[in-house]
């Protein structure tokens, strides 16, 4: 568990100095649900279920229509869409209620002892841009999975960003064999021997990627949980990944600056 903790806890710290920028009237919240259950099959302080929730959302705007989709969107990309339309604390809050019920409702299918955490904040932000990163473990006695969740969002529509919103469709293969080098180049793994992330997964809808000040940052989680690599990931700058980038977007326009 402590290596798993110790890969959320650099991945938060090492965004969390990269924020500036975005706009003085968008103000952020952070809350944050914790709870242990003790399992009703033993008589061990070490048996049960515990959770610990942090959620950081943008809380005020003066464009309250986009904060509303900023807040609905942050939702979805969280907890799911059966929460997208709460209140973000409503939503942290039945979540995690939804998490407790399903434990007890299939105690016999989870492990005697099983632990959840899920942390989230804002790792980047301009005038145009808010960029979120959710980082979620769970662990038992026999396992640890990390997972990923990088939701970008246009700040002046409030929408989310989608990967073809922001790369070029046409340009898929070559973006694929580009991500391929550099997974070879910076973390050692070659990609068309690997067992893990096979060549055809590189590039897919579910590839985590966050756009920062100088590029974007590809992150490949599945090589830390397999391989226990503490920094799954790599930065390309905008310099490079530019020719991939669909023009016109807030994140082309922050791109074609530099």
């Amino acid at each position: 568990m402590l290596k798993k903790l110790l890969f959320v806890t650099v991945v938060m710290l090492f965004t969390a100095v990269c924020v500036k920028g975005q706009p003085a009237s968008l103000k952020f919240k952070n809350v944050e649900i914790r709870d242990t259950i003790a399992h009703p099959h033993s008589d061990s302080d070490e048996d049960g279920f515990g959770y610990e929730v942090r959620y950081f959302y943008p809380s005020d705007y003066s464009d309250k229509a986009v904060l509303a989709k900023l807040q609905n969107g942050l939702n979805l990309s969280t907890f799911g869409e059966e929460f997208a339309r709460l209140h973000p604390e409503q939503a942290l809050s039945a979540y995690c209620k939804n998490w407790t019920e399903s434990y007890l409702d299939e105690i016999d299918e989870y492990p005697m002892s099983f632990f959840f955490c899920q942390y989230d904040t804002l790792v980047f932000a301009n005038n145009d841009l808010l960029q979120f990163m959710t980082v979620a473990l769970t662990e038992s006695a026999d396992t640890s999975i990390t997972y990923l969740d990088l939701p970008l969002f246009d700040l002046r529509t409030g929408d989310m960003y989608s990967r073809d919103d922001i790369f070029k469709p046409e340009e898929a293969s070559q973006i694929r064999n580009f991500l391929i080098d550099q997974i070879d180049k910076q973390l050692g793994i070659d990609v068309n021997k690997d067992k893990v992330l096979t060549a055809d997964k590189v590039w897919t809808k579910e590839t985590a990627f966050a756009t920062f000040e100088h590029g974007i940052l590809f992150y490949f989680v599945d090589f830390h949980n397999a391989y226990g690599i503490d920094e799954p990931g790599f930065l390309i700058p905008y310099t490079t990944i530019l020719p991939y980038l669909r023009t016109g977007t807030a994140v082309w326009n922050l791109a074609n600056a530099k």
